[in-house]
C-alpha cells in the first residue's frame, strides 16, 4: 500500500510530506485549497504527463516520491525482483521517484535506478488505481464502455491476443490483395529483376577486391615506367667508377689513410661509414623490387576490359562502383519479397490461416465479454438501487460489428431503465449529469471490487450527488477500505465522515506565496472540518452537533 508521499515545488505546493495508514483517508478543503493537486503530483510520480507549468513559481524544478509497502504483496515485489528494481533484501518497498526540470525534461527513478517512463507505468499501474473526478463525461463513450468492461473481466491478455492477431491478419491480407492486383507487373518486376541480378553476378565484387583491382591496374600501367627509373637509380648508386657508392667508399678510404687519429672527424668518419652502409642496403632492394616488377600486358588488358563493365554497370544503375555489392544484395532482397508476393496460393492460404486465428481469438473474447457483462451489469444495478436511481436494471449489451477490428468483433453499449416497465436505453441518450455520475460511481465500485491493486484513489468522484445518496457513497467508499487502502478527494459531509483517516488541505500566504498545506485532524478538528461543509461560513451549534453525530454513526 502507499505508505507516504513527498512534493517538492509542485504547483503551489512548495515542501509537503505525508505518510498514510490502511482504511479510508479522505481529503476535504475549500474549493482552490489544491486538494486535486495532491493527486495531480501523486500522478507524476505514477508516470503521468510531465509539465513544465506545474513547478511552483520561483522553483527550478519539482519532485515527487511515493513510496509503498509491498510485505503484504509478495508478488508485486516478486516482479520487481523479475526487473531488478528492488531496494534490498531485508525491506520490501517500492519507491517511486519523478523529476520535472525548467526544460520539460522528466527523470524516472525507482528504488534509485534510473528507467524509462514506459518502466514506471508498468510497475505502478501494478500498485495504485486512480478513478478521476471527469471520468463520467467520457462514460458514453462507445470506447470508454469497451474499456471499462474489458477492465471488469481482465481481458488484457486476450486483447493483446486479438489485436497482434489482427494486425498479422490483416498485413497478409494485404499481401495477397496486392498479389491479386499485380500479379502481371509483378511477373515483369521478377524477369526484370533475374536478369539484373544475373548480369551482376557475373562482374562484381565485393568492396575490397574493387580495391585490389585498382592497385592492380595502377601497377601493371605504370610497370614500364617504374622499371625504367628504378634502373636508372640503380646505376647513379652503383655502376662504374662515377656511381656514388664508389665515391663514397673512396672517401672513406682517403679519411681511414691519415697518419693519425683525429677524434675532430670521428663522428664525420663514423655517419660516412654509415652512409656507405645504408647506399649498399638500398643498392640490393632496388634490384629485389626491380626483379620483382611484373608487366604483364595480358593481364593489364583483362583488368581493362572488367572495371570498364565494371564502370558502365555502376553509370547504369546510377551508384559508385565500390556500392555494386550492396545494390546486389537489395536487388537479391527484392526478388525474395517478390517471388513470395508471387505465389498467390501460398499468400492465400496464410492470410487465411492468420483469419483463423483472428477469429478464433475473437470468438473467445466474445463469449468472455458476454459473461462478464451479465456480472457486471448485476454489480452495477445493484449498486444503482443503493444509489436511489430506482428500481430498473442497468444492462450491457456485446453486440456484433459489421467488420471484424482491432479490439475484436463486438460492440459494447451500456443502457439503463428507470424502472422495471421500461425498455433500457443508452445512457447517452437517457442519463442526466447527475445520474450519470452515480452510474460512473457504481461501475468504478464494481471495477474496483475485482482490482489487483492495494491502493484505490478516487479523486471527487462524489460531484453531482448529495443528501442520503451521499451517506452511501460514503458507505461504499468505507466498505472497500476493508479490503484495499482508498483515498477519497470529496467535498460532501457524508463522506468525509465515513473515513477512517482525515486530511484537510489549506492555503496559506508565505513570503508573499500562495502555497498549499496538509494537517491531518484530530477527533475535535474533524468534528469543525464536518461543520465546516455542512454549514458553510458560519458554523453553529447545531452544525457541529450534527458534525459529530454523522461521524459517530460512521464509526
Amino acid at each position: 500500500m502507499l505508505k507516504s508521499i513527498s512534493i517538492r515545488d509542485y504547483v503551489i505546493v512548495e515542501t509537503l510530506d505525508l505518510e498514510f495508514d490502511a482504511g479510508l483517508t479522505v481529503f476535504t478543503g475549500e474549493t482552490g485549497t489544491g486538494k486535486s493537486i495532491l493527486i495531480d503530483a501523486l500522478s507524476l510520480a505514477l508516470g503521468g504527463r510531465a509539465d513544465v507549468s506545474t513547478i511552483r513559481h520561483g522553483a527550478t524544478r519539482s519532485e515527487v516520491s511515493a513510496s509503498f509497502d509491498l510485505s503484504e504483496h509478495p508478488q508485486l515485489y516478486a516482479y520487481l525482483e523479475e526487473q531488478g528494481l528492488t531496494a534490498s533484501e531485508e525491506e520490501a518497498v517500492c519507491l517511486l521517484r519523478r523529476l520535472v526540470d525548467n526544460q520539460g525534461k522528466s527523470r524516472a527513478f525507482i528504488n534509485g535506478s534510473a528507467v524509462t517512463l514506459t518502466q514506471l507505468k508498468e510497475v505502478s499501474q501494478r500498485l495504485i488505481n486512480i478513478h478521476g473526478q471527469h471520468a463520467h463525461q467520457t462514460l458514453q463513450l462507445s470506447t470508454t464502455q469497451r474499456q471499462l468492461l474489458d477492465d471488469f473481466a481482465g481481458h488484457q491478455e486476450l486483447v493483446k491476443a486479438v489485436t497482434l492477431s489482427y494486425r498479422d491478419w490483416q498485413q497478409k491480407l494485404a499481401h495477397w490483395q496486392q498479389w491479386q492486383s499485380r500479379s502481371q507487373s509483378l511477373t515483369e518486376d521478377v524477369f526484370r529483376l533475374t536478369a539484373e541480378i544475373k548480369e551482376l553476378e557475373e562482374i562484381v565484387v565485393a568492396p575490397p577486391d574493387w580495391l585490389e583491382f585498382n592497385d592492380q591496374h595502377s601497377r601493371l600501367t605504370h610497370a614500364q615506367q617504374v622499371l625504367e627509373l628504378n634502373q636508372q637509380a640503380l646505376a647513379v648508386l652503383s655502376e662504374g667508377r662515377e656511381s656514388a657508392l664508389d665515391k663514397l667508399e673512396k672517401a672513406l678510404s682517403l679519411l681511414h689513410s691519415m697518419p693519425y687519429e683525429d677524434m675532430q672527424l670521428k663522428s664525420s668518419i663514423d655517419l660516412l661509414q654509415s652512409s656507405v652502409i645504408q647506399v649498399d642496403e638500398v643498392i640490393t632492394g632496388l634490384r629485389h623490387f626491380i626483379h620483382g616488377i611484373d608487366i604483364d600486358d595480358a593481364r593489364l588488358s583483362q583488368l581493362d576490359e572488367h572495371m570498364s563493365r565494371l564502370m558502365q554497370c555502376a553509370r547504369r544503375y546510377r551508384v559508385n562502383p565500390e556500392d555494386l555489392w550492396q545494390y546486389l544484395a537489395e536487388r537479391r532482397q527484392e526478388l525474395s519479397t517478390i517471388e513470395l508476393l508471387s505465389d498467390g496460393q501460398t499468400l492465400e492460404r496464410e492470410q487465411r490461416k492468420a483469419h483463423e486465428v483472428y477469429r478464433s481469438f475473437a470468438q473467445e473474447l466474445t463469449l468472455s465479454r458476454q459473461h462478464a457483462a451479465l456480472k457486471l451489469a448485476d454489480i452495477i444495478t445493484q449498486t444503482l438501487v443503493e444509489l436511489a436511481m430506482g428500481e430498473g436494471s442497468f444492462v450491457i449489451e456485446v453486440n456484433p460489428i459489421g467488420e471484424p477490428g482491432l479490439y475484436g468483433q463486438d460492440q459494447i453499449v451500456f443502457k439503463i431503465s428507470g424502472h422495471a416497465k421500461q425498455a433500457p436505453q443508452e445512457i447517452a441518450k437517457v442519463a442526466s449529469g447527475g445520474e450519470l455520475s452515480r452510474i460512473s460511481l457504481a461501475i468504478q465500485t464494481a471495477l474496483s471490487q475485482s482490482a489487483s491493486v492495494p491502493t484505490l484513489i478516487f479523486d471527487e468522484v462524489d460531484t453531482g450527488i448529495g443528501g442520503r445518496v451521499a451517506q452511501i457513497v460514503g458507505r461504499l467508499l468505507k466498505g472497500l477500505g476493508n479490503n484495499y487502502q482508498v483515498l477519497c478527494v470529496t467535498h460532501l459531509p457524508q463522506v468525509a465522515s465515513c473515513g477512517d483517516h482525515h486530511l484537510r488541505v489549506m492555503k496559506k500566504v508565505q513570503s508573499d506565496n500562495v502555497v498549499s498545506h496538509v494537517e491531518v485532524l484530530n477527533s475535535s478538528q474533524r468534528v469543525e472540518e464536518i461543520a465546516r461543509m455542512l454549514g458553510g461560513v458560519d458554523i453553529t451549534a447545531i452544525t457541529l452537533k450534527h458534525a459529530q453525530e454523522m461521524l459517530q454513526a460512521t464509526h
